[in-house]
């Protein structure tokens, strides 16, 4: 099992798990613990096995990196899926304010991508139109 404790202060696996230089989480953390002490606003729920607060937004931004399941997040940790979910909603108020990319999380975050490239689709009855759509391929290749 990972001791985040450590994770948190090892460079490398910052980058990886978040995406963030260790100097550039560290400046996050201190700008987000700022703003979370301004407003007096706490985590609500029970307080859980994490007290770690950079490990917290590290689970916030592993979360917005790969949008995992939270129940897959929930194992990694070893915390519960609701106490996963306290803190992605907790943090994510905090890190738009002090980062200025409120628009950009939620259009992340309700974005979705299909892949339509062998999406079937109703052969047409017109002649013209129908060449248009038609690949030559009268059967499939072994």
């Amino acid at each position: 099992m990972l001791d985040f404790n450590l994770v948190v202060e090892n460079a490398s696996q910052i980058k990886e798990l978040t995406g963030l230089t260790h100097e550039e989480f560290n400046t996050l953390h201190i700008a987000v613990e700022e703003k979370i002490l301004s407003t007096k606003v706490k985590l609500t729920g029970s307080p859980g096995k994490i007290k770690n607060k950079k490990v917290n937004l590290l689970i916030f931004l592993h979360y917005m990196r790969g949008h995992m399941v939270q129940r897959h997040m929930s194992i990694f940790f070893n915390i519960s899926q609701p106490q996963i979910c306290r803190i992605v909603n907790y943090y994510r108020k905090f890190v738009e304010a002090v980062t200025r990319i409120e628009n950009t999380i939620k259009d992340i975050s309700k974005s979705v991508i299909v892949d339509a490239t062998e999406q079937l689709i109703e052969r047409p009855k017109d002649n013209e139109v129908q060449k248009k759509y038609y690949s030559g391929k009268k059967k499939p290749t072994p």
